[in-house]
Parts: C-alpha cells; structure tokens; sequence
C-alpha cells in the first residue's frame, strides 16, 4: 500500500483535512480530497482511490494530538499558573490545571518538553475549550524558531514514541 507524502517536506505524517470553501469543492468534484502535514502544516489535495488516500478518522481535529506529559506555565489577562500538558500537536495542546481560566481569554505560554533545556514560549494561545480542569488551546503566535523547535520535538516522538523519547535523546 503506497502512503500519501507531504507535497513540501516529503514525510509521510499526513492526515485528511476537512473540505472547506468553493475550491474544496470543486476538487473534490474532481475526486481529489485535501490532506494536511501534521509537521509542516502544508495543505495539499490527493486523487480519491489512490492507495492510501482514504483513512478513516474519527476525530475531524486538523492535526492529530500526541499524548506527553510534561509541565506549562501560563499568563493571562486576568490569571496566571502552572499545569500539565497531556495532549500536543503542531497548532495546539490540552492541558490539565487548577486555575480556573475562561474560553476564549489568550494566554501566553511556556512548555517545558521533556529533553529540552530550554522550554518553548508560545506567544499568544487561545482557549478554546475549558471544561472543569481541562483546556483545550490554540496557538496562535509562535516566534518561528520556536515553532521549528516545536516540529523538531514531535518529529522526535512520532519517530520514537513517547515511551523512547529519553533514549532517544540520550537522557
């Protein structure tokens, strides 16, 4: 079975995206469905019936969400804290915490991923879903140094796996 690959960066960790506007449409008329990068972020269209073009994907989210577990630090507008990131993907995470925080107030953010010395700042993150200790964000800002630093770390646990990442990085 031959695996659908990124059009920009040429990996294979792509992930059907939703249709979305008049020229998704007209493509898919065209029997060709839209796929997204789950590293680089590249969206791009593949010819339906082609091996490996039909996945089924019961969670519709745009990138797939790893399961981590490592410390954050967040700063809002109105509060301020500390928690654990349990979920993470290039474009945002889900977080646990004892703060109470708001859907829709922008947080600034620091990630402390394991293996790295120092931690990655998101500059602006957004909640999108709050629901008891639970968050889930969206980033929105990143410095582009960041974000390639980001894309590096999930790389590293796509290719590894959670379980290996220490070993990976000689830790």
């Amino acid at each position: 079975m031959q695996t659908i690959q990124c059009k920009r960066c040429g990996l294979d960790y792509v992930r059907q995206s939703r249709q979305s506007g008049p020229i998704d449409r007209v493509l898919a008329a065209m029997h060709l469905l839209p796929y997204r990068c789950q590293l680089c972020g590249h969206r791009f269209w593949v010819m339906r019936g082609r091996k490996g073009a039909s996945t089924s994907q019961d969670d519709k989210r745009e990138y797939q969400r790893l399961d981590v577990n490592f410390p954050i630090f967040f700063k809002g507008e109105h509060e301020s804290g500390e928690g654990t990131v349990t979920a993470l993907s290039i474009r945002g995470c889900s977080l646990e915490t004892k703060t109470r925080i708001r859907h829709g107030e922008s947080l600034f953010l620091i990630l402390h991923l394991p293996g790295l010395k120092v931690p990655i700042e998101v500059d602006a993150a957004i909640v999108k879903a709050a629901l008891g200790n639970r968050l889930g964000l969206e980033f929105l800002d990143i410095d582009a140094g960041e974000e390639q630093r980001l894309r590096d770390y999930i790389e590293t646990l796509i290719v590894t796996g959670p379980g290996e990442l220490k070993k990976y990085l000689n830790l």
